[in-house]
Parts: structure tokens; C-alpha cells; sequence
């Protein structure tokens, strides 16, 4: 996420910083209005990758906590996992999967479509 960041701050041209500047905006107001509007590209990137990477959690629960406490740290990967190798169920796993599958490219597609209104573009 860092290295999206600050390839965004580094696509962000300094002629905007100086014409802020010269035309008197302080530090935070040079934020607000030109930093964060041309970061909202990477924003997007960013909250993508990090919404499908927490959906598909499961290395962490299952080296803690093996499920958790009865069953209050399961995920769906980790429950794809438990009934497909577990209990030898290939065919479940595989349906909840594609359930898995399916939710991700729906959340997915609705952060394409609603994040980008919000970008600026040079």
C-alpha cells in the first residue's frame, strides 16, 4: 500500500503546490485541495486490495486460533477450507468457493463503480 501511495504522490505534480502557494494556501489547505483529490486514485487501489485480502483471511486463524473459540473467529475461507479437507466434502467447498467468489466480485464491481465519481483527474 505504501509503494501505491507514493507512486500517487510522486504522479502529483509540484507546479499545483507552488501555484497554491503563491496564491496563499497553508500546509492543510494544500492537502484538502489538491494532495487528497489526486490521491483519491490510489485510495481506491488501496481499499480494493485491502477488502479482498481481509475476505480472504486465513493463514492468521488458523495458526492462533483454529476457528477460535468455539466458532467466533471462523471466516469463510477458513470454513471452505475445514469442510473441504477436513471433511472431505471437495464439492461443498468447492460451491462455497464460488460463493466466496461471487461476493468479493460483487463488493468489488460496487467500489469501482462508486469510488472513481470521487477522483480528480489532471
Amino acid at each position: 500500500m505504501a509503494i501505491i501511495y507514493l507512486a500517487g504522490l510522486q504522479g502529483i505534480p509540484q507546479e499545483l503546490n507552488e501555484a497554491a502557494t503563491i496564491d496563499g494556501a497553508r500546509g492543510w489547505q494544500q492537502f484538502r485541495h489538491i494532495t487528497f483529490p489526486l490521491l483519491t486514485g490510489a485510495m481506491t487501489v488501496c481499499m480494493v486490495l485491502s477488502m479482498i485480502s481481509a475476505l480472504k483471511i486465513f493463514d492468521q486463524i488458523a495458526v492462533m486460533t483454529d476457528g477460535g473459540p468455539g466458532f467466533e473467529a471462523e471466516t469463510l475461507t477458513y470454513i471452505i477450507y475445514k469442510v473441504g479437507f477436513g471433511e472431505l466434502r471437495q464439492g461443498f467447498g468447492t460451491a462455497l468457493a464460488m460463493v466466496l467468489f461471487l461476493i468479493i466480485l460483487i463488493i468489488t464491481v460496487f467500489q469501482v463503480k462508486v469510488l472513481p465519481k470521487r477522483e480528480v483527474q489532471l
